[in-house]
């Protein structure tokens, strides 16, 4: 696992490279434009020039470079904005009997988190039961739903790993961090029939 931790910051840190050093190519429709930025309407604040200033942001020394990324990374506050959201996600893909969805879902939660405990280490602890009971345990439910469980069966299934996800909390002292299931639906992803 920490093979695939460092190749992904490495390949992280090669695009961040390459987009921080690349020299930017106008598209079409701006070259021979006086507008400034890449197709920046008339009279627009040129950010481009910020770009060529902010070029080498990104320290030439691997050693300084990795850290730099690291810290861009962070550690779980942004992992747990994508858990929330694909959570919700895999709440929406339950009512909808969804279960590809969900399962692409739960399979991102999973990845999303392992990534963020190879970051930091020192939160594995507490996360142990979610990865090793909860994500196991939504997986076949929702196996099990594909062929025959209701989506208000799969409901139980969504609380039962919003109550681990709080358990995880209070062990890191976070109980504050309170996980609800909204009914407002925000999800752009549905049934795939058109409203």
């Amino acid at each position: 696992m920490k093979q695939i931790g460092t190749l992904a910051l490495g390949v992280a840190v090669t695009i961040v490279c390459m987009t921080a050093v690349a020299p930017a190519v106008p598209s079409k429709s701006a070259q021979g434009s006086s507008s400034p930025g890449r197709d920046a309407p008339s009279g627009a604040v040129d950010d481009h020039a910020e770009d060529k200033e902010n070029a080498h942001w990104l320290s030439s020394d691997w050693g300084d470079a990795r850290d730099q990324a690291e810290r861009h990374f962070r550690g779980l506050d942004v992992a747990m904005m994508e858990i929330g959201h694909r959570f919700r996600e895999l709440h929406y893909a339950g009512i909808d009997h969804n279960w590809p969805y969900a399962q692409y879902q739960v399979e991102k939660i999973e990845l999303a988190l392992k990534l963020a405990l190879e970051r930091r280490p020192k939160r594995a602890k507490s996360a142990k039961p979610f990865l090793d009971e909860t994500i196991p345990y939504v997986k076949k439910a929702i196996q099990a739903a594909s062929k025959r469980v209701s989506a208000e069966s799969f409901a139980s299934v969504v609380d039962r790993m919003r109550a681990d996800c709080m358990k995880c909390h209070v062990a890191e002292n976070v109980p504050h961090f309170t996980v609800y299931i909204r009914d407002t639906r925000i999800s752009v992803i549905g049934t795939g029939e058109a409203p």
